[in-house]
């Protein structure tokens, strides 16, 4: 078997990682690898004395197979000065500790947006982080916090915010359109411009045609979620009339639940 023509197999790879997310769409749900034994410094930045009780507890958790992140976030969200803890383990080396950091964050944004948002800025620092697992995790917590925004923060990074629907990374073009409902939804004013960050997707360059034919699905879902909220919904439907003719039957079929969910409009 010949070998592939560059960039193909890390085109596949992208394609097949969205296929996958279709099902159910968590980006920042990374696997926690089973640890091979207690690391000899938990957290390398970190010396052992001058861990909080709770940094001891939470890292190891993090070392084992199954971490409840659910009622780390819980413990967290019932000691708010622990998240800064949280956001410097984002620094760990350690891949299960600085995503299960991310997790926990995350989890503290859906539940308690409220603790987060006086760290804005610097959720918002990590949309420019290399590592894209972080970076999607911010874009998630973002998209909580813009539902407790209440000195209008999230207006002077609107569009910093939406430009990666664009490309080329189509899984954080994807992570951007799962929590644009609900910022929608929080901020009903923004609904029609959110739609058209959304509707960009369709000029969207990423690895191959068939990724953006997935991107569009999940646009698709995402625009149905608030598409009552519209003061103009002409554009949506337009996007909507020609993905009924989509190659990917995936996205035919969400077209036509959109069409005839609001065949009135």
């Amino acid at each position: 078997m010949g070998s592939l023509p560059d960039g193909s197999a890390q085109r596949l790879n992208q394609q097949a990682a969205w296929v996958n997310l279709e099902k159910s769409w968590h980006p920042w749900q990374e696997p926690i690898l089973n640890p091979r034994g207690p690391p000899k410094n938990r957290f390398d930045f970190y010396g052992d004395q001058d861990q909080p009780a709770f940094m001891h507890e939470l890292l190891s958790q993090f070392e084992r197979a199954k971490a409840d992140l659910t009622q780390m976030a819980e413990t967290a969200g019932q000691t708010p000065e622990l998240i800064e803890q949280l956001l410097e383990g984002l620094q760990a080396k350690k891949a299960r500790v600085k995503f299960g950091c991310g997790k926990v964050l995350c989890l503290i944004g859906q539940q308690h947006p409220e603790l987060l948002y006086p760290r804005f800025s610097r959720f918002v620092e990590l949309l420019d982080e290399p590592n894209k697992i972080l970076q999607w995790q911010a874009i998630l917590i973002l998209s909580h916090l813009a539902q407790v925004d209440t000195e209008d923060r999230f207006a002077a990074i609107f569009d910093r915010y939406f430009a990666p629907i664009r490309g080329p990374v189509m899984i954080t073009a994807g992570t951007i359109m799962a929590g644009a409902a609900r910022m929608a939804r929080a901020r009903p004013e923004w609904a029609d411009r959110i739609a058209g960050q959304l509707l960009h997707v369709s000029r969207a360059r990423y690895a191959t045609p068939e990724c953006r034919n997935v991107a569009i699905g999940h646009a698709l879902k995402s625009l149905a979620e608030f598409f009552p909220l519209l003061r103009d919904p002409t554009p949506v439907l337009r996007f909507v009339g020609r993905h009924r003719r989509n190659p990917r039957p995936a996205v035919r079929q969400k077209a036509e639940s959109f069409r005839k969910k609001y065949a009135a409009h």
